[in-house]
């Protein structure tokens, strides 16, 4: 079990940490006054990325003509935060970080004028995905928390989720992403049991919630890792 923030130096001269000054365009004219450029806000979305893919190596993340946004291989567990992307369909590649012409994946993801997206990078290498997620920050009352679950374990069965033992979530299948959950902040022991059952899958243990706060909790890793690979079934706590 991790607790993440923002975990890679990235290129902010492409994107920006979502709070700072919007990216800004400069037109230039042909005025014979030889007039100052006039900036123009560009439309902006607000995007996170986390790798999820147990078996993926570290990656490299090029936006568009934007180009390369992360400045370190972006490697599994990895996440982000927030970035500034223009708004509109995005062409997003990812390669190999170790060769920057192998392609593991390539898409395009539509995103809309200030709305705020998640993004998990999903499943195997051979069967490796995008899942986008539109996030909505439902209110939250003083002494609770919002905790949201997302599925990206490759062979774990579909899970419910318990806390004090209490049902509070179920059959969340791979690839699903949860709406967010009111929980009392604190400190919180969840179970993830397989669905339908009493089987505890994983115990993500003693997780200190901040009050008023939303977390993304991610459910990874094997849980029958394939010969060579060390990412058992496991945990990451994202505070958002």
């Amino acid at each position: 079990m991790r607790f993440l923030r923002n975990m890679k130096k990235w290129k902010t001269s492409y994107l920006l940490p979502i709070g700072s000054v919007v990216v800004l365009l400069f037109l230039t004219s042909c005025f014979d006054n030889d007039e100052d450029p006039v900036p123009v806000v560009t439309d902006v979305s607000y995007v996170s990325i986390y790798h999820g893919s147990p078996d993926t190596d570290g990656l490299d993340i090029i936006v568009g003509t934007t180009g390369q946004i992360n400045a370190l291989p972006f490697e599994f567990e990895d996440y982000s935060n927030y970035l500034n992307f223009f708004s509109g369909d995005r062409n997003l590649t990812f390669t190999d970080a170790n060769n920057e012409v192998a392609t593991v994946l390539d898409t395009v993801l539509s995103f809309e004028k200030g709305e705020t997206y998640s993004l998990f990078i999903a499943d195997s290498l051979r069967s490796i995905e995008i899942i986008q997620a539109r996030d909505s920050f439902p209110s939250v009352a003083d002494g609770e928390t919002m905790v949201r679950f997302v599925h990206l374990s490759p062979d774990a069965t579909s899970f419910d989720v318990y806390v004090d033992g209490g049902k509070i979530l179920s059959d969340k299948s791979f690839k699903e992403v949860s709406d967010f959950l009111p929980v009392s902040s604190g400190r919180e022991t969840f179970e993830i049991r397989a669905a339908g059952t009493d089987e505890v899958l994983l115990t993500v243990p003693v997780v200190e919630l901040h009050d008023e706060a939303y977390y993304t909790i991610a459910i990874n890793g094997f849980v029958n890792p394939p010969g060579g690979n060390d990412h058992d079934l496991g945990s990451d706590i994202i505070r958002l």
